[in-house]
């Protein structure tokens, strides 16, 4: 795992089973919130889709700038977190593999999906790979908050292999989150990451 902001490369075949799992699709808008350089996103340009794709590194922004076209990827080199729907256009998919901690969050990848759900257009499809600690019974109290909240949201959540990032040097176990989404309000009015 790379020590800067837990970042990991998603690997191509995890990046395939994301875009099958979202119906990436011709001319879907599609989110890719913590872009990196750019698996997710090549994931879903193969199927025909148009990309936003969020980068707070700049050498990575950059990378995603070089290796894409702006006809059909736009990238912002901008912390995710601080984004505000307004300053993009909703999304009918989001595809993320956020980081499971950052220098000020240990769980990190449960405020990135829960923030991720404002910018999906209505009945949008959020695809997302996080901690597996999410299924853990005896985990911290915010991660079963959260967990309570996808099962009421009717989330499928499924154990990925525990070798799924092993090609790109990762380790941490993880799971796979499917989310469609049908309520009018964020995924913060069930779950806030500061009340927790």
């Amino acid at each position: 795992m790379s020590a800067d902001l837990g970042w990991v490369e998603t690997p191509t075949s995890l990046a395939n089973l994301l875009a099958d799992a979202a119906q990436c699709a011709p001319l879907c808008r599609v989110l890719d919130p913590s872009a990196g350089r750019g698996a997710l996103v090549q994931a879903a340009l193969a199927r025909g889709s148009l990309v936003t794709a969020v980068e707070l590194d700049a050498g990575r922004a950059a990378h995603l700038r070089a290796t894409t076209d702006p006809a059909t990827v736009r990238v912002f080199e901008e912390d995710f977190l601080a984004l505000h729907p307004d300053d993009l256009p909703s999304h009918h998919i989001v595809l993320m593999s956020p980081p499971f901690r950052t220098h000020d969050r240990a769980h990190a990848d449960l405020a990135h999906v829960a923030h991720a759900t404002r910018f999906l257009a209505p009945y949008g499809r959020l695809v997302a790979i996080m901690h597996a600690r999410l299924l853990d019974p005896v985990a911290a109290l915010d991660v079963m908050h959260f967990h309570a909240a996808l099962a009421f949201l009717g989330a499928r959540v499924q154990r990925l292999p525990v070798d799924a990032f092993h090609e790109a040097g990762g380790t941490a176990p993880c799971v796979l989150v499917t989310l469609d989404w049908t309520l009018a309000e964020p995924f913060e009015s069930l779950w806030r990451p500061d009340e927790h």
